[in-house]
Order: structure tokens, then C-alpha cells, then sequence
């Protein structure tokens, strides 16, 4: 980065580590910051590894103030911060793995119970606003709204849990086989009956 000045984040590949199978694999970002960086990042095209990441200090001292972090309880601080950065800054990445996550283990963002999941994306909501208001991004909360209550309908699909799809399923503004199928018990049973054959069949 010394050598370019432009470039404010850098970033890298990673591996994932399987301790069920005891397997490492490469996680390779090809064409990574080919194309617009705030754009990527607001719709998840680009995925930075926060464990990789170098932030230039005088950038990161211009353009994030942590004091908004706390103040505003943020529930994440890597994404918005790069959103943050992504409008005022190069970003670069290094097509070699600097890290290694292990998977398989329960995270925040593989929340499995109601509740949780609501007060998980109630902050986060209120951090989304900021980082739209920030970033000269249209903050869509119907669209949040709807995101969130999708994720709640296909836990309930996990637990089997026919009053809860149905009542985020209806909440949903997607229009998709699964809503269809939370609306109806009929439905419902045979979606829950052909992935049990799915994935008995799959092993």
C-alpha cells in the first residue's frame, strides 16, 4: 500500500477449515473490485474477508466515525465500515489466502430461534439506515422488512413450524414457490415430506 497511494483497503482470499471432514478449502474472489465498489458491496456482489483487511489509518480517521458505532449500538462493524470507505477510496485484493475460517459451528448469522433473529436485524435495520443516509443509497424498508420476515419464514420451514411460516410467509413481498406453500397446511406438509425423500434419497 505504500506504493499505492490511491488504494485505502486491501483485502485477500481465505480458506475454510471443516472440522467434520477435516478439509481445507480456498475461497477465490475472482474479478474482485473489477466494477463499482459501493454498488458491489450494497448488493452482496463483493464480499470482503474482515480477518485480511488493511485499512489505510487516514482514511479510516476521515470517513468512520466510531463514535455513531457506539452511540447507535451498531450489532456488526466490518460491512458498514466498508460501505463507508467504498465511496471515498481504492480498494485492492490479494488473490492469496491470508486466513483460515473454521465452519460448522453455530454463529450470529446462523441464528435458530425467532426472537433472536428479530432483535438481531432490529439493529441492524437501524445501522442499514445509516450506512444508506451516508453513502447517498436509497434506504428501501419495505424491501428490509420483507428480507427479514423471509429469513424467519425458512426457519420455520427448518423447525417444521406451520403458524410461524405462515404468518412470516404472509409478511413476505417475494412471490415464490415456498411463500405459496406457508400459506397453505396442505402445502406446507407436502414441501416438508418431499425434502424429507430429497434429502434421503441425496445421502
Amino acid at each position: 500500500m505504500e506504493s499505492h497511494p490511491e488504494i485505502g483497503l486491501l483485502d485477500s482470499d481465505y480458506l475454510t477449515y471443516d472440522p467434520v471432514t477435516e478439509t481445507l478449502s480456498k475461497v477465490y474472489k475472482p474479478n474482485q473490485f473489477s466494477t463499482d465498489v459501493k454498488q458491489g458491496l450494497f448488493s452482496g456482489k463483493y464480499s470482503i474477508c474482515p480477518a485480511t483487511v488493511i485499512i489505510r489509518k487516514s482514511v479510516f480517521d476521515q470517513y468512520v466515525n466510531l463514535d455513531d458505532y457506539i452511540r447507535l449500538d451498531f450489532p456488526i462493524q466490518d460491512w458498514n465500515t466498508f460501505m463507508l470507505l467504498s465511496g471515498h477510496t481504492g480498494f485492492a485484493h490479494i488473490p492469496i489466502p491470508l486466513a483460515t475460517y473454521r465452519i460448522g459451528t453455530c454463529s450470529m448469522s446462523r441464528l435458530d430461534q425467532y426472537d433472536q433473529i428479530i432483535k438481531k436485524y432490529r439493529k441492524e435495520k437501524v445501522m442499514y439506515e445509516y450506512v444508506c443516509s451516508h453513502c447517498d443509497l436509497p434506504f428501501d424498508e419495505d424491501g428490509y422488512d420483507s428480507y427479514v420476515n423471509q429469513i424467519l419464514m425458512s426457519l420455520a420451514f427448518a423447525k417444521n413450524d406451520y403458524a410461524s411460516a405462515c404468518l412470516y410467509g404472509g409478511l413476505c413481498n417475494e412471490r415464490s414457490i415456498k411463500k405459496l406453500c406457508s400459506q397453505s397446511k396442505v402445502l406446507f406438509l407436502v414441501w416438508h415430506y418431499a425434502k424429507k425423500i430429497k434429502d434421503f434419497v441425496c445421502k
